[in-house]
C-alpha cells in the first residue's frame, strides 16, 4: 500500500516509487510488492487498449514483425489473439501472486517462491513490447500518465 500511495502522490517520481519500502523489508518482500503493483498497473493498461487490440486487429501475440509468443496459459503453449494473452497473462500472475501456497503472507516471501518472478516479468514485459509496436498511441497516453516504463 506504501507503494501506490507513492504513485497516487507522484506518478513520475519513479525513484521513490522504486525505492519504496526497500529498507524496511527483505529483497523478495520488495520484489513482490513491486510485482503486485505492476500488475494493478497492467489492469489499467488493458483498460486503456479497450477497442484497440482485438482478435481481429491484433489475432496474434506479436512484438515487431519478428517476435511472436505463445501463451502459457494452456497446459500446452498456444497461439492466442493478442487481447486473450494479455487477459491470460495479467490473470495468471494475479492468481500466482495471491497463491497461499506460493505467497502465504504479504510480509514475508518464502525464499523457493521467489523463482516466479523471473517468468512473470518477462511474460509481462511481452505486454509493454506489444502494446508499444502496435498501439503506440495508447502506450505513450497510459507511459505519460503512469510511468510504468
Amino acid at each position: 500500500e506504501y507503494i501506490q500511495d507513492c504513485i497516487r502522490r507522484d506518478p513520475s517520481d519513479l525513484e521513490g516509487i522504486y525505492d519504496a519500502g526497500r529498507a524496511e523489508v527483505d529483497p523478495l518482500t520488495w520484489q513482490y510488492e513491486h510485482m503486485r503493483q505492476f500488475v494493478i498497473e497492467f489492469n489499467r493498461l488493458l483498460v486503456a487498449l479497450n477497442d484497440e487490440c482485438t482478435p481481429d486487429s491484433c489475432p496474434k501475440m506479436t512484438a515487431s514483425n519478428e517476435w511472436q509468443y505463445l501463451c502459457a496459459a494452456h497446459r500446452k503453449p498456444q497461439d492466442c489473439a493478442a487481447i486473450d494473452y494479455m487477459t491470460h497473462t495479467i490473470d495468471g500472475s494475479t492468481a500466482l501472486l495471491t497463491h497461499a501456497k506460493h505467497f502465504p503472507s504479504r510480509s514475508s516471501v518464502p525464499p523457493d517462491s521467489g523463482k516466479y518472478f523471473q517468468s512473470m516479468a518477462r511474460r509481462l514485459y511481452r505486454i509493454f513490447a506489444h502494446v508499444y509496436y502496435h498501439h503506440r498511441q495508447v502506450f505513450d497516453e497510459v507511459e505519460a500518465e503512469r510511468h510504468l516504463c
